[in-house]
């Protein structure tokens, strides 16, 4: 496992913590979402998914509740079964157009047997996904969740320029419109990360020297000239 992978895990291991410690209005976290968006727009990148992940422990009911009350409120939705072997207890999926949501209620084993709530959504078409943040985030938010869970928001998608010239530009423009302070950044072969503090974005992330609350992964396309990109805020909680 390399270098960049290893924070990438370290950052997703206070994912936990940092999920459980705050709360926020769910109508106020499409903006992040937006503003990632517009501003990869503004410097020409394309932007090919959406992405949208949270989860809540469960603390006000027992799981065999949750699930029934998930059930009965995602009218709808697509049950599937349970798998004991993965500790998933209960599932449910919904797609309309390019936007795939997700629910899980599953237990970890690495947390002493502590349940969790777990949501995600996705979308390949940006208007779709505007749409859905508009109409239909809030009101689906509040049939999963008891509380407000911070919501972890991502596009991934690609520059046309070689990763070489992305650095001073797309991203130097990024940095700058977002007003970021760099805090931390890895550059392997191919591959640059980067993780930043702006006050653009709601919600940060403490780790012990720093907070961060954006992080930028960049990767050489290995089937053309252009640069693959995932960027998430306050952190990349997906695969790059």
């Amino acid at each position: 496992m390399n270098l960049a992978k290893n924070i990438h895990y370290i950052l997703l291991g206070c994912l936990m913590i940092f999920v459980l410690g705050n709360n926020t209005n769910a109508s106020d976290e499409s903006s992040p979402l937006l503003l990632l968006t517009d501003s990869v727009k503004s410097v020409d990148g394309l932007i090919e998914e959406w992405a949208l992940h949270t989860r809540e422990r469960l603390t006000e009911e027992k799981p065999d509740d949750a699930v029934r009350r998930l059930q009965t409120n995602l009218t709808g939705w697509k049950i599937g079964s349970a798998n004991r072997d993965e500790n998933v207890q209960f599932t449910a999926a919904r797609t309309k157009g390019t936007v795939h949501q997700k629910v899980q209620v599953v237990s970890s084993d690495t947390d002493g047997g502590v349940v969790y709530v777990l949501y995600s959504v996705t979308a390949a078409d940006e208007e779709e996904m505007r749409t859905f943040l508009a109409q239909e985030l809030k009101p689906t938010y509040s049939q999963i969740f008891h509380s407000t869970p911070q919501i972890f928001t991502c596009i991934k998608g690609k520059f046309d320029d070689k990763l070489e010239e992305v650095l001073p530009n797309q991203l130097s423009k990024l940095l700058s419109s977002w007003e970021a302070e760099k805090k931390e950044a890895v550059f392997e072969k191919n591959f640059y990360s980067l993780s930043a503090y702006s006050t653009h974005f709601i919600s940060s992330l403490s780790l012990p020297d720093h907070e961060m609350n954006v992080q930028v992964g960049l990767r050489k396309d290995q089937r053309g000239e252009g640069t693959n990109f995932v960027i998430g805020t306050p952190l990349i909680t997906i695969e790059y």
